[in-house]
């Protein structure tokens, strides 16, 4: 019995050794995933960190450009609405000289006439009617 029990009393030794070596194994191999996990998650936060701030600096970069661009088309918008403005007051002074041309130029004839007309009132009674 003495036999039988020291054999059994083995194997549960043995079968205890055994599970504290696989337990250690066990324990290992978590911490090496657990650390696995850690550096892949770390990795994939700085990736999605640079990422986002390579996004960042596209949309400010985008952003700037459209600032300037529509600062350069207000800018394009502003001369041409000025040049337009100066043209038509350009115009506009130059039709207002053509009209007091043409005024004059009417009223000296309408005078030259007038002054004929009352010569030939004067010479000849006929052109009175």
């Amino acid at each position: 019995v003495s036999h039988a029990q020291d054999a059994s009393q083995r194997s549960v030794d043995e079968l205890r050794r055994e599970l504290e070596s696989r337990g250690s194994q066990f324990q290992r191999v978590a911490e090496e995933l657990r650390k696995e996990l850690e550096s892949r998650v770390t990795q994939a936060t700085a990736a999605s960190q640079r990422a986002s701030d390579e996004l960042r600096k596209e949309v400010e970069v985008r952003t700037d450009k459209a600032l300037v661009s529509s600062k350069k088309h207000t800018d394009e918008i502003h001369q041409l609405r000025q040049e337009f403005e100066s043209k038509v007051t350009q115009s506009q002074n130059a039709a207002q000289q053509h009209a007091t041309q043409l005024r004059q130029t009417v009223e000296g004839f309408i005078a030259k006439n007038s002054l004929a007309l009352q010569h030939l009132q004067r010479d000849d009674p006929d052109v009175r009617s």
